[in-house]
C-alpha cells in the first residue's frame, strides 16, 4: 500500500510539473525572470563573477534584442522594455515588437510610461 501511495505522489508531481509548462512553445529556463507570447520572448538574468544584469531574448530567432534592460514593464497586452539607449514594445496580442533608438520616436501614448521607467 506504501508502494501505491508513493507512485501516486509521483505520477501526479510529474503530471503537476508538466501542467505547468503546457501552453508555451519555449520553455523557460532557471535564468527566465520573465515570459511572454508562448515563452517567445524572456527577459533572463545574466551573470558574471560581478554583476547581475537583464536581457531581452527571441527564442524564435536566437536574437538577443536588447541587453542589459534597465528596466521593464507590463500593461495589459504591451510590455514596454527600456535598454542602453534602446525602448521596445512587444504587443503581445498581435506578436508584433518595435524597437525604438530614441525617446522621440516612441509613439506619444508611451512616452510618458517610458519616462517614468528608471
Amino acid at each position: 500500500m506504501k508502494k501505491f501511495g508513493f507512485l501516486l505522489l509521483i505520477t501526479l508531481l510529474a503530471t503537476s510539473l508538466v501542467a505547468c509548462q503546457k501552453g508555451k512553445d519555449y520553455p523557460e529556463g532557471k535564468d527566465t525572470v520573465e515570459s511572454y507570447q508562448n515563452g517567445r520572448y524572456q527577459i533572463l538574468k545574466v551573470t558574471d563573477t560581478v554583476t547581475q544584469s537583464l536581457g531581452l531574448v527571441d527564442l524564435k530567432t536566437s536574437e538577443t534584442i536588447t541587453f542589459p534592460i534597465s528596466s521593464y514593464l507590463k500593461e495589459k497586452s504591451i510590455v514596454l522594455v527600456k535598454g542602453p539607449n534602446e525602448f521596445v514594445i512587444i504587443d503581445i496580442k498581435t506578436n508584433k515588437l518595435k524597437k525604438y533608438s530614441t525617446p522621440n520616436k516612441i509613439p506619444e501614448k508611451y512616452q510618458s510610461i517610458f519616462k517614468k521607467m528608471k
